[in-house]
């Protein structure tokens, strides 16, 4: 990897003073008082308003000096209804400047209408689509003194004739449904059963779902009890959660903690012109994850996040970990990104707890990082969560094959390869069909295990060969011996992601033993989404991005993202919240009810066509 001039700079002022990106300034907004943010929607812009309680669209409407109709041009589906935490949007060409400082109230089921100059009983009464009786009913000092400049006199709600103009005086409710994104093979059948509501009430509030579920389309669910815990036995833990408009934040205060080592390259970073293998070796990950994370800023920061950011170097030194979180800004954070080194997660970790802080780890790490913290979420897939989805896989895909698993002597494969097994045979168990299918097989395979395996290959089958070992001279052997009698048996290998990684295989055993490779992370080379994004790196890094310039932008646009839509509240960031990005899908589950969150980020991938692609 080459390091610019300009990288060279980065580096440096993170050394010197910290790094604090500062992006658009905003303005804090009152409570009751217009949330000035710029936003940027589709080219226009807009403010950006968060419905709480007691609001109305019409004092919205007032409260912004924008006309109702043009409120409702811009968000016609409030016409219908509204909701606490719904946001608005408030196109900023329609904003009457000259009237930007009156506001209306709202008590109770009644307007507040305050009179104002050549004002009249009859105007007022068609303003509102109130008769005149109803309004001199509530306010008897209107017969007895008539109208006066300055009055406030109260319009009840309820005897506003028209439905539809009704509306816009209603105050705004609790949300009496959630929103669910329809995933493969779901039915209206298996979201009744799980979300606990009937067919018909599904139907009802998506107006009869005439064209059928739409993967991926985004339904409402009607929520006739409080949201409860769902667990299944063996599967992660799932909880709905509400939105809370508290959690929005004008701006948000992020921490990076990576490993730049910064003191191991303080004389690299002297340097007039600064090559790769000028720095210390392991600042590298840290130094290309960061580049990553900058590019997702660029993007952000024109959608509106409005952010300070606060980049540390911890080294992988446990002090220097504990002196950047005794800085009193620490406390401050919204959200912590790494460190990236287990020992200083913890103790970061702790911290966050201890302050309510979120935290990422975007490394593999064991799930013990997630246990009693519910400030803590794992971008990194664990090893058990992969099998279980290639046992899934398997048992849809290839129950009638002759399945082999490999657990190699002297390795500690079997954890995985158990965990395999009970998936599948658990599979087996629920399934309605009658007919019966083999137990997968185990093999133990030593240095003269190939006559066995071989004797146990089917020559009528395809052969499903599952190694989940990560010795590279071992699978290399193996690879060797299946090749020889490729033309005898229909092969299919199965590894995990090392395989990737191994120089010394031949391309042409990956093709012709059908090899496919069980990963967390997968960049599509093909896809538009990854061109822009190389073009856009290295333009401004005059390199290619690497893996971890991959994970560094995922990482920050998807948590940043969350921030941005939905503020600090974890549970709704989370649950049920899914996104594929450049090399990571997210998808979290909470682990416990006093645990933390883990991605469940899954590829199969097949060699084809000189090139790895997707299967799932």
């Amino acid at each position: 990897m080459g390091i610019t001039m300009e990288l060279r700079k980065k580096i440096a002022f993170i050394f010197l003073l910290g790094m604090l990106i500062a992006l658009p300034n905003v303005l804090s907004a009152q409570d009751g008082a217009p949330n000035l943010e710029i936003h940027k929607v589709n080219g226009k812009e807009y403010y950006i308003h968060t419905i709480e309680a007691g609001n109305t669209l019409y004092a919205v409407s007032r409260m912004y000096a924008i006309p109702i109709k043009e409120l409702l041009k811009a968000n016609p589906s409030a016409a219908s209804g509204y909701a606490i935490g719904d946001r608005i949007m408030i196109p900023l060409k329609e904003v009457k400047r000259k009237d930007f400082t009156q506001s209306v109230e709202v008590d109770g089921n009644y307007l507040i209408h305050k009179v104002e100059k050549k004002n009249t009983l009859y105007a007022i009464s068609k303003e509102y689509d109130v008769d005149q009786k109803d309004i001199i009913a509530e306010n008897p000092e209107v017969a007895n003194e008539g109208l006066k400049e300055g009055m406030e006199i109260r319009i009840p709600v309820a005897k506003i004739k028209k439905s539809e103009e009704k509306q816009l005086y209603q105050p705004a409710q609790e949300s009496k449904w959630m929103t669910h994104t329809v995933q493969p093979k779901e039915t209206v059948y298996s979201l009744s059963k799980k979300y606990e509501v009937s067919i018909d009430s599904i139907l009802a509030v998506n107006n009869g779902l005439v064209g059928g579920l739409r993967i991926g389309e985004d339904i409402n669910i009607p929520l006739f009890k409080k949201p409860s815990m769902v667990t299944k036995l063996d599967t992660p833990m799932v909880i709905t959660a509400h939105f809370d408009s508290n959690a929005i934040k004008p701006a948000y205060r992020v921490a990076v903690l990576l490993p730049f080592f910064l003191e191991q390259n303080k004389e690299a970073l002297a340097l007039e012109t600064v090559k790769a293998s000028d720095l210390y070796g392991m600042s590298s990950y840290a130094i290309e994850f960061y580049e990553g994370v900058l590019v997702a800023l660029d993007s952000l920061k024109k959608d509106g996040l409005s952010i300070q950011m606060s980049v540390f170097d911890t080294g992988n030194d446990t002090a220097k970990t504990a002196a950047i979180l005794r800085k009193p800004e620490m406390k401050t954070m919204d959200l912590i990104i790494g460190p990236l080194y287990y020992k200083n997660f913890i103790k970061v970790a702790d911290f966050a707890k201890k302050h309510e802080i979120n935290i990422v780890s975007p490394v593999k790490q064991s799930n013990k990082i997630l246990l009693g913290n519910a400030y803590v979420s794992k971008v990194a897939t664990s090893s058990p969560l992969l099998v279980k989805q290639l046992a899934d896989y398997t048992f849809d895909n290839w129950k009638k094959e002759n399945i082999i698993l490999i657990n190699h002597e002297g390795e500690e494969d079997d954890a995985s390869i158990q965990t395999f097994v009970k998936s599948y045979k658990g599979l087996m168990l629920a399934s309605k069909d009658s007919m019966m299918y083999a137990v997968p097989t185990e093999l133990i395979y030593g240095d003269k295990s190939f006559s066995n395996l071989k004797n146990n290959l089917n020559e009528l089958k395809q052969n499903i060969i599952y190694v989940p070992s990560e010795n590279q001279s071992f699978i290399t052997s193996l690879m060797n011996q299946l090749y020889d009698i490729r033309n005898e048996y229909n092969i299919t290998l199965v590894f995990g992601d090392n395989i990737q990684s191994y120089d010394n295989i031949e391309i042409a055993y990956l093709h012709e033993l059908n090899v496919h490779v069980l990963t967390s992370e997968y960049v599509d080379q093909n896809s538009v989404a990854v061109a822009n994004f190389k073009q856009k790196f290295y333009g401004v890094n005059k390199h290619l991005p690497t893996k971890y310039s991959y994970l560094g932008h995922d990482v920050a646009y998807f948590y940043l993202s969350l921030l941005n839509e939905f503020g600090v509240n974890y549970d709704v960031m989370f649950l049920g919240y899914k996104k594929e990005l450049l090399m990571l899908n997210f998808d979290y589950f909470k682990t416990g009810i006093e645990s933390g969150y883990e991605n469940h980020s899954v590829f199969l991938l097949k060699y084809e066509d000189y090139q790895l692609k997707k299967v799932f």
